[in-house]
Parts: structure tokens; C-alpha cells; sequence
């Protein structure tokens, strides 16, 4: 499956989206974050994602 994530502009949470079908397959809540994510990055290896925001000094790293 090839995807891309999304963060919510309102929650804190992503949503994993299958480039194939433009579905939302998979919904991760950022637990700790008070306020949604602005910025989400993926590792070099593609295994991992992480994801900050400009309002909060936290970060999450997921296993995607």
C-alpha cells in the first residue's frame, strides 16, 4: 500500500490515507498533545514518523 499521512488541523491525531483508494485507513491519536500537530515528518527508512507542533514543546514519534 503506498500512503500519505495527514495531521488534523483541529485534533490531535493523523490519519494514515491509501494513495490508491483516497480512503483513511488507519486514524493515530497523538496521546500527550493537547492541540493538533502541524508538522509531520517521516525517517529516512520510511519506518517512522514524527510529529510536532508549534504550540506545544512535545513531539511523537509512531511507528507507521
Amino acid at each position: 500500500m503506498q500512503a500519505i499521512v495527514l495531521v488534523d488541523a483541529k485534533l490531535p491525531q493523523i490519519m494514515v490515507v491509501d494513495t490508491m483508494s483516497d480512503e483513511i485507513v488507519r486514524t493515530v491519536r497523538l496521546e500527550g498533545h493537547d492541540k493538533a500537530a502541524q508538522i509531520a515528518r517521516y525517517s529516512p527508512d520510511g519506518k517512522y514518523l514524527v510529529v510536532t507542533s508549534f504550540d506545544a514543546p512535545l513531539g511523537t514519534i509512531c511507528e507507521i
